[in-house]
């Protein structure tokens, strides 16, 4: 967890001091992925996309994945709304800036602690990882906790009381789907497309139950987004 949240780490010492620049930094190791596996258009497509993903999550956290694949390739339609998204909440935040401070604050908190691990410089086959924004929601939650004041005592009350209790359903629903590998990978096979690792990962676990497990036809189907790379080969159950 330390590893992946590395970048996010190092962009603390930019918030801290008052959004100075400071140089991005990306976990250390192996994984990136060359310009010509991921062109650049792809990856400005795909950040936008993750944005605005990592935004709707937020409000309505549904189809979890332990790993969301990355895309051939990204309808522009998507980027292009999501980029819109962002630029108006922008301009919304910042002409509110006298009145409630804490929102342009915690909006630019969430925009700046994503941008070294939001795919400009892709590490791995992911698209996105809901891990990466344990940092980015404190700013998110900054703004939506000072923006409560703007409503009526009584009833920034109750509404404070009825998003917290319907977090604690989901954290509870989300939860059955972390009992093990199974369940775990099961619901990434399930929510998301041509999810690879997902299947293998699956796999192994399923054939560590089983001396001799049946090859299944969901789990040996090809999963074109997903690099099919030589550890991938060697670790799939079914060689």
């Amino acid at each position: 967890m330390a590893q992946a949240c590395a970048g996010e780490v190092a962009v603390l010492r930019f918030v801290r001091s008052v959004m100075h620049h400071h140089p991005l930094r990306t976990a250390s190791g192996s994984g990136h992925q060359s310009l010509q596996a991921v062109p650049v258009p792809l990856r400005l497509a795909n950040a936008l996309a993750a944005y605005g993903s990592y935004l709707w999550r937020t409000i309505w956290p549904v189809d979890l994945a332990v790993l969301y694949p990355l895309p051939k390739e990204l309808p522009l339609s998507a980027a292009i709304c999501c980029g819109l998204i962002l630029v108006a909440l922008s301009l919304v935040f910042f002409h509110k800036r006298h009145q409630t401070p804490a929102l342009l604050l915690g909006w630019l908190w969430f925009l700046g602690t994503l941008i070294p691990v939001i795919g400009l410089v892709q590490v791995g086959a992911q698209s996105m990882a809901d891990r990466y924004t344990y940092l980015p929601l404190i700013g998110l939650f900054i703004a939506a906790v000072w923006g409560l004041k703007e409503i009526p005592h009584p009833m920034s009350t109750g509404f404070a009381l009825l998003v917290l209790g319907a977090f604690a359903f989901g954290s509870r629903y989300q939860l059955q789907y972390w009992q093990d590998g199974a369940t775990l990978f099961t619901r990434a096979v399930t929510v998301t497309r041509e999810n690879a690792i997902a299947h293998n990962n699956l796999g192994t676990v399923l054939s560590s139950r089983d001396a001799q497990p049946k090859p299944s036809s969901n789990l040996m189907k090809p999963c074109g987004s997903t690099p099919i790379t030589p550890k991938l080969i060697l670790t799939s159950p079914w060689i």
